[in-house]
């Protein structure tokens, strides 16, 4: 039985004022993070990439020691998704 599974995923870079679904699906992630964080707010549910989320990435950046841009790519994407599917596959 293998220990782990390879997989390819094509996600785009994002910055602030972009528009879409892949940016619900990062907003939705960060509020996932803010759950566990009474002091942090809940980000609103639109599919829009604006100042909140700007700040949310950047702090999210800074956490993880990623240059701090506000926009999404590589390292930022890498980065949510080792943090947050752990958690959401329960373990």
């Amino acid at each position: 039985m293998a220990d782990h599974v390879d997989i390819t995923l094509r996600l785009p870079v994002l910055n602030p004022g972009d528009t879409g679904q892949a940016v619900g699906s990062v907003k939705e992630i960060l509020n996932d993070f803010a759950s566990w964080n009474i002091e942090e707010t809940l980000l609103n549910e639109t599919l829009e990439y604006g100042p909140q989320t700007t700040a949310r990435v950047k702090k999210f950046q800074h956490e993880n020691g990623i240059d701090q841009t506000g926009g999404i790519g590589l390292r930022t994407w890498k980065a949510l998704l080792e943090t947050w599917l752990p958690i959401e596959a329960g373990g």
